[in-house]
């Protein structure tokens, strides 16, 4: 196995992801970031922005030449592009699979191409216990890795907010289908003298909720 002559890198197929900034840092790695935004999420396009996706995630990775990589799941499609890379170059690499891989109905559909990824992998992450567990049939490198609070300078500053005088709640997330986005804004409606920040992509949320 040859050496990568770059630190670790953390790829995530979003526009930004807490955890992914978070591993990349624990790692002293790098994280890349790649979405393509402008083509926004008709259906239709789907299809282009992963190949876009996928071509650039490999250029990405002939650039930096890293020396270890973490993928995030889904989608599956960055797990592949990822393993095939780090295969031609020889490389370990880590997937990170976030709870959607095991419980979206759509990406379970692809579940034998996340478990031939997985094989191949050093290892592969979850958020749960559950899930976990659920995954452990795939390889004996399953790993549970939950997300640990993120100090204030991690949360606040760092995205560029000020320094809060009230006390401030962090939902960290992405406002999927699966997070109970309607009842973190009426639980927040009881708190008129917390500040509740929500982390994610507005544009998942039903008009009535946002």
């Amino acid at each position: 196995m040859t050496a990568g002559t770059s630190r670790p890198a953390v790829v995530a197929w979003s526009p930004f992801q807490a955890r992914s900034e978070c591993l990349a840092h624990e790692l002293s790695g790098a994280a890349h970031f790649i979405a393509h935004e402008r083509l926004g999420r008709r259906s239709a396009l789907v299809a282009v922005r992963y190949v876009l996706n996928s071509l650039q995630t490999w250029r990405v990775l002939d650039r930096t030449d890293p020396s270890f990589v973490v993928v995030i799941a889904p989608p599956v499609f960055a797990s592949l592009v990822v393993a095939l890379w780090c295969r031609r170059r020889s490389r370990p690499f880590a997937i990170d699979c976030h709870t959607e891989v095991l419980n979206s109905r759509f990406w379970r559909l692809l579940l034998p191409l996340q478990r031939w990824a997985a094989r191949r992998a050093a290892a592969v992450t979850f958020h749960t216990q559950e899930d976990t567990r659920r995954a452990a049939p795939w390889t004996d490198r399953t790993l549970y890795l939950p997300d640990g609070p993120a100090s204030p300078d991690e949360s606040v500053a760092r995205r560029g907010m000020p320094s809060a005088r009230r006390p401030r709640v962090v939902l960290a997330g992405s406002l999927d289908s699966l997070e109970p986005v309607a009842q973190e804004v009426e639980t927040a409606r009881l708190l008129p003298d917390v500040d509740v920040v929500v982390t994610g992509d507005l544009t998942r949320v039903p008009l009535d909720v946002r």
